[in-house]
């Protein structure tokens, strides 16, 4: 019995590394695991500065009006304003 996944997870995972790298491509150390749903990773600048950080998956499907969202509240309702308002009516 195969496993349904609701998306290609290495596709998810090249778009995840794409993020990852755009946001922390310049800091000397970067260690990025990735998993079915997500990907964890931990950088850490020259200056001392340590950052631990996860990238889910489905937040790489929503799209959004705006390129980037500008703050966790446009995120946040970007992904709101994504689910259908029935989705068990389909």
């Amino acid at each position: 019995m195969r496993t349904i996944k609701p998306f290609d997870v290495d596709a998810k995972r090249v778009e995840a590394s794409k993020r990852i790298y755009e946001m922390f491509g310049r800091v000397p150390f970067l260690y990025v695991k990735y998993k079915n749903t997500y990907a964890e990773g931990y950088c850490e600048y020259t200056d001392g500065l340590r950052i631990s950080f996860t990238v889910w998956y489905r937040d790489l499907i929503v799209s959004t009006s705006i390129s980037e969202p500008i703050s966790q509240h446009d995120k946040a309702m970007a992904y709101i304003s994504s689910i259908p308002e029935r989705p068990w009516a389909s």
